[in-house]
């Protein structure tokens, strides 16, 4: 379920308790667990209706393979040598393994004896792919031609395509996961959860009802049944148990409820005490709510504004600084569904025919300048969508860029006047400027002491993503911020936790405490584990 539902349900719930009335609330879901929501609205009764559904047959391999995209692979050419006609839909987990598999299928159906089988049309299908790529999934194909989806989740419960008949599910998806405790978003292939009732129609359920919506079908799951029974969890993690939740508590502050406490609302699925706390801190050190957890000035502009509150604190401050129209930009780019700008490494073979694009560097002070500079550029251009190619830029993403920073202008001029990003520091984990960045290092190989940045991100290490220099000056007035820091006052409760919460949190706050060292005791931490590190190098 979707982090805004459980807000939704949380203050229906909230609104349910408090009126004296007949006031009567009517949910309808084809996902949710009727069970579970009865019971977080006092055991409500619950109708079900049951919707059409062809039966599907499945299938689970005997044993799990090593390399699901060769699986898949197998299975597509067994499916279209030898079963009747009816379009194959496969999920795979991202793009990287979709144009591996679209590429690989293309060769394995090109070398098939001619009129062995029926032709083949394969296409891909991800959330990077223009609309007009994306719509392609929706025609039928030509007489006697199966055709081949090769999709990411997108294709669970977004979209039917009437011709499938056949769905070849991986049993994996990519899923990213905020981690409070050290403030990275992780980005990882996991696997996909089960059914848990007949109301439920989660993953591996949703998966192979794609093959049942207008005829009967088959579902090939390349896992065996036991893992399936076993291992997959019984219900996808909530998005809210897995998100930054900075701009959801901002939103419960700017509704302006008194007696909100917000470590103690009662949502559908409740996020862990940590990263509520870790929302709270965030808001705090940026202005958003002061000592007594109540919303500024500054926090309800932010809240007018569409964005992560960090990105929202930016344009404010660059309104007072008189650099608003820069600051537009760049957060334009940061907010942009698809990475913008070609993969290093990654050039296709028709790509490799042209010349490199020659983008700008951000004069070496790291990427928001870069990312300012490439606007600016397309800018003078006349926003021209050649120029986007030539330079193999994500075309959907910039136009999407470009209509973000039009509505956020608009907005910025209705509430006229009142940060940088948040400052590295406030955590204690060894990280990494990604590779892709622009920042420059000095004459000695040295990067700058001290960046912002706009992403922490875990993939083989944790890196920072979208980093430029800084001087510390800039984020002493937040470090000040910390002294007289009290989470339990500024989430809107009293200043002392309950014992509930001061157990649930007395490890946390143990950690925090051993992490404020003297700079002598910080510079032994950083020597024993650099000796760690060397040792452990030396082993291999």
């Amino acid at each position: 379920m979707s982090l805004n539902m459980d807000i939704l349900l949380g203050l229906m719930k909230r609104l349910i308790e408090w009126r004296h009335s007949n006031l009567k609330v009517l949910i309808t879901s084809a996902t949710l667990d009727g069970g579970k929501v009865s019971r977080f609205f006092s055991d409500c009764p619950v109708l079900t209706v049951p919707g059409e559904l062809f039966p599907v047959e499945i299938v689970h391999l005997s044993e799990r393979p090593k390399n699901y995209v060769e699986a898949s692979l197998k299975k597509d050419i067994d499916i279209h040598v030898r079963e009747p006609e009816g379009d194959i839909l496969i999920f795979l987990t991202g793009q990287d393994d979709i144009d591996k598999l679209v590429l690989k299928l293309k060769e394995k159906v090109q070398s098939l004896e001619e009129g062995s089988c029926m032709d083949a049309l394969i296409l891909p299908l991800h959330g990077s792919l223009p609309p007009e790529m994306q719509v392609r999934v929706f025609s039928p194909p030509p007489p006697n031609c199966r055709q081949f989806i090769v999709s990411t989740n997108i294709a669970e419960t977004s979209l039917t395509v009437d011709g499938v008949m056949y769905v070849i599910d991986s049993g994996y998806v990519k899923q990213r996961q905020y981690n409070p405790s050290t403030g990275m978003y992780s980005l990882e292939v996991v696997q996909i959860s089960k059914v848990i009732s007949t109301s439920v129609k989660v993953q591996a359920k949703q998966r192979a009802g794609r093959a049942g919506r207008t005829r009967p079908g088959k579902c090939y799951r390349l896992y065996p049944s036991m893992v399936y029974h076993d291992d997959f969890l019984d219900a996808t993690v909530p998005e809210i148990q897995r998100s930054s939740l900075a701009g959801t508590v901002l939103y419960l502050k700017s509704l302006d409820l008194a007696d909100m406490d917000i470590l103690k609302f009662d949502f559908l699925d409740s996020p862990s005490i940590e990263s509520l706390e870790d929302a709270l801190k965030q808001l705090y050190l940026i202005d958003a709510i002061d000592e007594n957890g109540s919303i500024t000035t500054i926090g309800r502009k932010m809240a007018e504004l569409p964005l992560e509150p960090s990105l929202s604190r930016t344009l404010l401050e660059a309104n007072e600084l008189d650099c608003l129209s820069q600051a537009l930009t760049v957060v334009s780019m940061l907010s942009a569904e698809t990475t913008l700008l070609p993969a290093p490494g990654k050039r296709s073979e028709k790509k490799r025919k042209h010349t490199p694009p020659d983008l700008p560097d951000g004069f070496g002070l790291g990427d928001h300048i870069q990312l300012l500079q490439i606007y600016e550029q397309w800018y003078q251009t006349y926003y021209n969508i050649d120029w986007c190619k030539e330079n193999n830029l994500q075309v959907r993403g910039m136009v999407f860029v470009r209509s973000v920073r039009k509505q956020l202008s608009q907005i910025m001029q209705k509430i006229s006047k009142g940060s940088l990003d948040r400052p590295l520091g406030f955590k204690s984990e060894l990280v990494h400027v990604h590779p892709s960045s622009v920042l420059k290092s000095d004459e000695d190989g040295m990067l700058p002491n001290y960046v912002v940045y706009h992403e922490l991100i875990v993939t083989s290490r944790p890196f920072m993503h979208n980093v430029c220099a800084v001087d510390m000056r800039w984020a002493a007035p937040i470090l000040a911020k910390l002294e007289k820091l009290n989470v339990f006052k500024i989430s809107g409760g009293s200043s002392e936790p309950d014992k509930k919460i001061q157990e649930v949190t007395s490890t946390v706050e143990e950690k925090e405490i051993s992490a404020i060292q003297s700079p002598e005791d910080r510079g032994s931490r950083i020597q024993a584990a650099r000796e760690r590190f060397l040792a452990r190098k030396g082993q291999k």
